[in-house]
């Protein structure tokens, strides 16, 4: 969440999320400032140097919210925040 509470929607598969509100940058995946010169892959190695890859990051539930976010939903074009899929 950026610093002017407002909340923000995103994903693993859309981990760099901008708050409309504020123009923050933020790393959804990461819950911190979005990480300009890393992918999310190089800062979960740095973070935790012996996993594997970014979803050991991640809970099960973290990851099937993405998982639920990805399916369901999709960036609104004007203003990037996740809005729900309806066909029309």
């Amino acid at each position: 969440m950026p610093d002017c509470g407002e909340p923000v929607s995103g994903s693993a598969a859309q981990a760099k999320v901008t708050c409309h509100k504020c123009k923050t940058q933020l790393c959804f995946v990461h819950e911190m400032p979005w990480h300009r010169s890393q992918t999310c892959e190089e800062v979960d190695r740095e973070r935790h140097p012996k996993d594997e890859g970014p979803s050991s990051s991640l809970s099960a539930q973290q990851q099937a919210e993405a998982e639920w976010l990805t399916v369901h939903t999709r960036l609104c074009p004007k203003c990037n925040v996740r809005i729900e899929k309806n066909g029309g």
